[in-house]
């Protein structure tokens, strides 16, 4: 056990996660407006949770890992693994531009749009079953790359795919986000909380933003790779 990995890939997001989840559930109306759904003068209704802390740490970290992409992407001397985190970083910053729904909401706030004109359709994820569709395909993902895909590194002979694949702590990190799920979902059930409405799961998505970046950081971090490194034993354990 590294004490220095545990503490960033799990005691740091569940803490997170379990701090801004107390203040939401709380029943105290100025934490809860904190964290979900600030009130100020000019923020229309059906904007208010953009505004919050938890939008906002998503943004954060979904903007964080877009730069280190591409960062990561410029100084990497291997061409395929180059351009596949160049994909990473757009995909990064499209993730983001729906996140953040374009920046409509800023735009409406900043130049005080009337609700009756605002943009209904502020993005793409949210239309028709696409939300489902999009969950469904994240948890995939999530099973796949960031809880399989680790403990089989070990296979991997070639160094530079084996560079792409996510630590092993990255599995606590997703713990934390069923963690975060599974006590965000129970106290709504109990009717606790007010502002984000059927969006409970913003809470374990920020998690998963954050699995997601530390493994941008992980990239960022390695290297430099090598242009053909052949084949090499994995290493022992």
């Amino acid at each position: 056990m590294n004490p220095k990995k545990f503490t960033v890939y799990f005691v740091l997001p569940l803490a997170t996660s379990m701090a801004l989840i107390a203040c939401y559930f709380s029943g105290i109306r100025l934490l809860e407006t904190i964290v979900a759904a600030p009130y100020f003068e000019g923020v229309q209704d059906n904007s208010r949770r953009e505004f919050g802390l938890l939008e906002n740490i998503q943004a954060a970290l979904i903007l964080a890992m877009s730069v280190i992409a591409f960062r990561t992407a410029y100084r990497c001397g291997v061409r395929y693994v180059r351009w596949f985190i160049y994909l990473v970083g757009a995909c990064a910053t499209m993730l983001l531009l729906e996140e953040i729904d374009y920046g409509l909401h800023f735009y409406d706030y900043v130049m005080k749009v009337p609700l009756e004109e605002t943009v209904k359709t502020r993005n793409l994820h949210n239309q028709g079953d696409i939300t489902l569709r999009l969950k469904q395909l994240s948890d995939a993902i999530t099973l796949g790359f960031f809880v399989i895909a680790p403990f089989m590194a070990g296979r991997i002979r070639n160094l530079n795919i084996r560079y792409l694949i996510p630590d092993r702590y990255s599995v606590l990190t997703v713990l934390a986000a069923i963690i975060t799920r599974t006590v965000a979902h129970a106290l709504d059930d109990l009717g606790m909380g007010y502002g984000l409405g059927s969006n409970i799961a913003e809470f374990r998505e920020m998690v998963t933003y954050y699995v997601m970046f530390l493994w941008a950081c992980q990239l960022a971090r390695t290297g430099p790779l090598r242009e053909d490194p052949g084949e090499e034993s994995a290493p022992p354990g």
